[in-house]
């Protein structure tokens, strides 16, 4: 039998312990009376729901409170953190001034961390805020700690926001102009530098893969113009890429045949595999082209072009990608590698070939 999971063993727990509580009035008359049953569901291996606001707890439940919270190991991070978790499950819950007690909790921790320091005061101030309901007073503590959210993370929208809301709510409306109007600017802000980071770790990213390309001894076309990881430029709708873990290169490579005006576009082409294996599989059957049925791995020929030489050179297909690529003259054009499939001993690519050296 399959040894049961935690979550089956609470539920079989929590099924026991319903039944019991139901089945109550089978037990023997005067051996328990209604204060314990009363005492026992407010236990906290009982309770079917978070305790109201203000509510007297269970010392059961007060001593686990003390547990979860006074552990010498947890540095101010750590209990900010708890107290955080702590007051976002009571909020869940719409039991605001819970919420607020343990959110206050966190503050108190005085952690090192703006962004947690500034979330605190910003959930404490939004479950002020749904407590202004019935406190007008509350409104001004939720728009006190947004001024406190701010200044521990001054781009932290969620305080603005709320902070805007708030000054609604207090019917001060310039305010709410300001709130907002800043917002927005540190929202502007925000994205620029997110926009510029990730601008920057693409340029990283690429970086690498030059450098990759630059040990092995690949020459690419020189062009400025040129973006080799615009895929979007790209007909195989993709680009050199360098794995991270084996730090290995995979291009989009073309296959071209001019007797038919066809290609083929392949997204990725490992540098480790050889021509012939990824032959096998594009003619693994017939090319819808190829009525005469001359396109066979035994009669084709793959070719480059030497650009030092200007020539066509006929290449074996069980070198890999990597080892035509060091080839003496060749260089990838728009950082995609392709070759010329014919039938070498057809005339049209006599005939091909013969053209081609006359330009």
């Amino acid at each position: 039998m399959a040894t049961p999971t935690p979550e089956e063993l609470d539920r079989q727990l929590d099924v026991f312990i319903d039944k019991l509580v139901e089945d109550k009035d089978q037990l023997p008359t005067g051996e328990l009376d209604d204060a314990f049953w009363k005492d026992l569901e407010r236990h906290p291996f009982f309770l079917k729901e978070i305790p109201d606001d203000g509510a007297e707890l269970h010392p059961a439940t007060e001593a686990l409170q003390a547990l979860k919270w006074d552990d010498d190991d947890d540095t101010p991070l750590d209990k900010a953190n708890k107290f955080k978790d702590e007051g976002n499950k009571y909020y869940q819950f719409k039991k605001y001034r819970n919420a607020i007690i343990a959110y206050t909790e966190g503050i108190k921790q005085r952690c090192t961390d703006p962004t947690i320091n500034a979330i605190l005061f910003c959930n404490r101030a939004t479950a002020n805020f749904y407590l202004g309901n019935i406190l007008l007073g509350n409104y001004r503590s939720a728009l006190r700690d947004c001024v406190f959210s701010r200044k521990c993370k001054p781009d932290h929208l969620k305080a603005f926001i709320k902070g805007a809301e708030s000054c609604m709510k207090l019917e001060r409306y310039k305010d709410v102009q300001t709130w907002c109007s800043t917002g927005l600017t540190k929202e502007k802000e925000r994205d620029e530098r997110k926009q510029q980071g990730r601008e920057r770790k693409q340029k990283s990213e690429h970086d690498k893969v030059l450098n990759a390309i630059r040990q092995r001894n690949i020459h690419l076309q020189e062009d400025p113009s040129i973006d080799i990881f615009n895929i979007n430029a790209n007909p195989a709708g993709s680009c050199v890429q360098l794995n991270e873990s084996n730090q290995l290169l995979t291009f989009p490579v073309v296959f071209l045949y001019p007797e038919y005006i066809q290609t083929d576009y392949i997204k990725e082409f490992h540098e480790n595999t050889k021509l012939s294996d990824q032959l096998s599989v594009m003619f693994e059957s017939r090319p819808p082209w190829d009525e005469e049925g001359k396109y066979t791995l035994d009669r084709i020929g793959i070719y480059y072009e030497d650009r030092n030489k200007h020539e066509l050179k006929m290449i074996s297909s069980n070198k890999t990608l990597l080892e035509v690529l060091q080839l003496p003259g060749y260089i990838v054009q728009l950082g995609m590698p392709s070759f010329i499939i014919m039938v070498p001993d057809s005339p049209f690519a006599k005939h091909y070939l013969k053209m081609y050296s006359t330009l």
